[in-house]
């Protein structure tokens, strides 16, 4: 089954170092989605609440609502790149919190 990247679709980060982090389709132009981070990674999580507890003394910042653009041919599953979660159709505000959790 093929997925049509849509805007308004989300999608997860597949490799290791995206672990964690969602983002949802903005706009797809010229072989490429610009995408709007939703969730950051798991290990951006864990500096942000070590810095909130006062533990962590490193460069880090929270990257959800930042936007980037990711090549098309990535947008599926792989060590490198991304699974499909949700079409546009099925994101509401509920729903979208429901699945990020």
């Amino acid at each position: 089954m093929e997925i049509t990247v849509q805007v308004g679709s989300v999608w997860a980060d597949t490799s290791w170092r995206g672990h964690g982090r969602s983002v949802r389709v903005v706009a797809v132009d010229h072989g490429y989605a610009v995408v709007e981070t939703l969730t950051n990674t798991l290990e951006i999580e864990r500096q942000l609440n070590l810095q909130a507890d006062g533990k962590y003394y490193g460069n880090v910042r929270d990257m959800r609502g930042s936007r980037t653009r990711i090549r098309l041919d990535r947008m599926r599953p792989g060590a490198s790149g991304y699974q499909f979660m949700a079409s546009s159709e099925q994101v509401t505000e509920k729903a979208l919190a429901d699945l990020l959790g």
